[in-house]
């Protein structure tokens, strides 16, 4: 549900796509998850990444909160590129409010609508929709590994995402399948003066996990 897409065309990545977790207990075996894609792009299956792949495991710290606080618990992680950027902060919106929208099975929230330009609203609402089921204990975990502005209102944003194992059953709150991550991208345009997604795409490239920084609810 993750607002990706995959290089046919890979949206949902983003959207970040997760299967109902209906269809899981009627296959008998958790779903392959992964963020939404687009429906223009159609995502294949992702293998498991090997040590062959250069990917790096994921921190394995637990998430902590400073005394006293009561946002949401992050992963440390090492500093990223782009940590203030408001394009960054953009996409961050957004696949936060894409996970709280799939938990309330609302893909018309106006609060995720809000961090999607016009033209993303066309794939992100129908995608969200499609992909009702298990629960986001926080935004797809992501990494920022690049940003660069082919204009002053347009960057793209290159990230290492946790694309699986994340969404967990809603009855035993285990994960519906085992952790992997991917490298992808995503264009963030300027309009009238807020950052907005464009779109989000999954290029199944392996990608330095440790960059991944974990949020939760």
């Amino acid at each position: 549900m993750s607002g990706l897409r995959v290089p046919a065309r890979l949206t949902r990545w983003v959207l970040l796509g997760f299967l109902a977790g209906a269809s899981a207990g009627c296959a008998g075996s958790a779903p392959d998850v992964r963020p939404p894609v687009a429906p223009d792009r159609a995502a294949g299956p992702v293998a498991p990444p090997s040590a062959a792949e250069g990917v790096v495991a994921a921190p394995a710290t637990a998430p902590a909160t400073a005394a006293g606080s009561s946002g949401p618990a992050v992963q440390a992680g090492p500093a990223a590129p782009g940590a203030d950027d408001p394009a960054v902060e953009a996409l961050r919106a957004y696949l936060r409010e894409q996970a709280r929208a799939a938990n309330a099975q609302d893909p018309t929230a106006a609060v995720f609508r809000a961090t999607l330009t016009p033209a993303a609203q066309d794939w992100a609402l129908p995608l969200l929709r499609a992909n009702f089921g298990d629960l986001m204990p926080g935004p797809y975990p992501m990494g920022v590994l690049d940003v660069s502005r082919p204009s002053p209102a347009a960057a793209r944003v290159s990230f290492c995402m946790q694309v699986r194992g994340w969404q967990v059953d809603r009855g035993t709150g285990r994960p519906v399948n085992s952790p992997h991550h991917s490298g992808g991208y995503a264009d963030v345009e300027l309009v009238q003066g807020t950052w907005l997604v464009a779109d989000v795409v999954d290029e199944q490239t392996p990608c330095d996990a440790g960059r991944v920084v974990e949020e939760r609810f």
